[in-house]
């Protein structure tokens, strides 16, 4: 199993959703996005990453599902410091449209 550090339970977690039991697999952790997403793709282990950066992949049969059909939602949140200012207030209606638009 890949994850991202130590912090990182996605993949613990589905496997508790999925097998109602708690695993304690062996696990490589790489705290690069890029390279957690070459890890897995490259076949050196699985690990949950957003359906939308997999889906051309797992139409073409290049990645398939651990669990077909199941899935792990994960709240998303826009952080940013109280300092109001026209810039920030732009900043943050943009990243929230865009996000409403990309996640659906």
């Amino acid at each position: 199993m890949i994850a991202f550090d130590r912090n990182d339970t996605l993949q613990h977690d589905f496997l508790r959703k999925v097998t109602r039991r708690h695993f304690t697999p062996p696990v490589t952790w790489i705290p690069s996005v890029g390279e957690f997403d070459t890890a897995v793709r490259r076949g050196m282990g699985w690990g949950m990453i957003p359906e939308a950066q997999v889906r051309a992949d797992l139409d073409k049969g290049r990645l398939v599902e651990i669990v077909p059909g199941r899935h792990s939602d994960v709240p998303l949140f826009w952080q940013h410091w109280r300092l109001e200012s026209p810039l920030m207030a732009d900043l943050t209606a943009a990243i929230t449209e865009s996000a409403r638009g990309w996640l659906g």
